[in-house]
């Protein structure tokens, strides 16, 4: 998606930093954070990807150089980074999910991210 976008995004073209920035929150928030349940339990690995992007995109926005921070460029657009968005609308949905009336909603509310489920077995050495 950031593919066709990229030509608006890049560089000092015609649109304002501004409206560069709505479109990244209106297009492209959306579009990262679908599914945000799924990725409060992700890896490290899988959200930094994710964090990458979300600098990449506002750095463009912004026309900001590399060597500017990623937490000057968030602060800059007003957009929270993508863990705390995800981790605070997780815990929103995880405290709502107790009252659901729909059981499987309000099952997945005893979910413990300190349990791992599917860990390779380590083979004894021989």
């Amino acid at each position: 998606m950031f593919g066709t976008l990229y030509p608006m995004m890049v560089g000092r073209g015609r649109l304002d930093p501004s409206l560069k920035v709505r479109i990244y929150k209106t297009v492209l928030t959306p579009a990262i954070t679908y599914a945000f349940t799924v990725w409060a339990t992700a890896s490290p690995t899988h959200i930094k990807k994710l964090e990458a992007f979300q600098s990449r995109a506002l750095r463009s926005a912004l026309n900001a150089p590399l060597f500017v921070r990623n937490t000057t460029t968030h602060e800059d657009t007003g957009v929270e980074p993508l863990m705390d968005f995800i981790r605070r609308i997780a815990a929103r949905f995880f405290e709502r999910a107790v009252d659901h009336s729909n059981p499987l909603v309000s099952e997945s509310q005893a979910y413990d991210p300190r349990i791992r489920r599917g860990q390779r077995r380590r083979l004894a050495a021989r």
